[in-house]
């Protein structure tokens, strides 16, 4: 199994996400996800960026988190529609939302019938992070990854919070329950900690582990080429 890494920008100014981007690139990322805490109601700004990041790095790996919707149904029908008005010059290669429960079926129905949102790779939360099924507990982890797997792309969870990982219990249960579909983990994946997760999950989200401070999205140059390394090596 080959571990992907994919650092999160934190959105401040376009021209700070760009810089970022190179750097994660350069580093041999697989990728990057962008994510704007700051236009809590809005996420044209997120669009925009994403705009202007694909045009210096056109063919390059981008997913976006949207913070502002509450559903990968509300984030796919927004794509949907910025693209269908010219909006959004490309369709992003990934949606990631924290909750893969709300409005699931509609989603699945959506992009049945619209071909060009199945291309679009679904990150969806399963026992994630500040939400209401969040948990750490193999079992209970289990039984959300076995009920969500069929609506995702990649089974996607983390921590209690942002910068704690998961025990590798928690994944190494939830990977076996899913079988040949993708996990990834979103929080607590540093350096330090990541050889107790070999070879038990397929994608790194990463952020804090390699910030100057955390969510400043600013990288550490030396943090990030270390941790894509030894991603690369376990």
């Amino acid at each position: 199994m080959t571990l992907e890494v994919f650092p999160v920008i934190h959105i401040n100014e376009v021209s700070q996400v760009l810089a970022q981007a190179e750097h994660c690139y350069e580093s041999g990322a697989d990728g990057i996800y962008l994510i704007d805490h700051n236009s809590r109601s809005d996420p044209t700004f997120l669009v925009q960026t994403y705009n202007e990041v694909d045009d210096h790095y056109p063919g390059r790996f981008i997913g976006l988190n949207f913070l502002q919707l509450t559903s990968g149904y509300s984030a796919f029908s927004f794509i949907y529609n910025a693209l269908q008005k010219g909006r959004i010059q490309r369709q992003p290669d990934s949606i990631w939302e924290d909750d893969a429960r709300p409005r699931r079926y509609e989603l699945m129905n959506l992009r049945e019938d619209h071909p060009e949102l199945a291309l679009i790779r679904y990150l969806g939360g399963v026992a994630f992070k500040y939400t209401s099924t969040y948990t750490d507990h193999p079992g209970l982890a289990t039984t959300e990854a076995k009920r969500l797997a069929p609506v995702v792309d990649v089974v996607t969870t983390s921590g209690k919070g942002t910068g704690h990982p998961p025990s590798p219990e928690k994944i190494k249960v939830m990977k076996n329950a899913i079988g040949s579909k993708k996990l990834a983990v979103a929080s607590g994946i540093s350096a330090d900690n990541i050889a107790s997760y070999s070879g038990l999950f397929d994608q790194l989200l990463v952020s804090t582990s390699i910030e100057v401070v955390p969510y400043s999205g600013i990288f550490e140059p030396d943090k990030l080429k270390q941790l894509i390394e030894l991603a690369k090596t376990i």
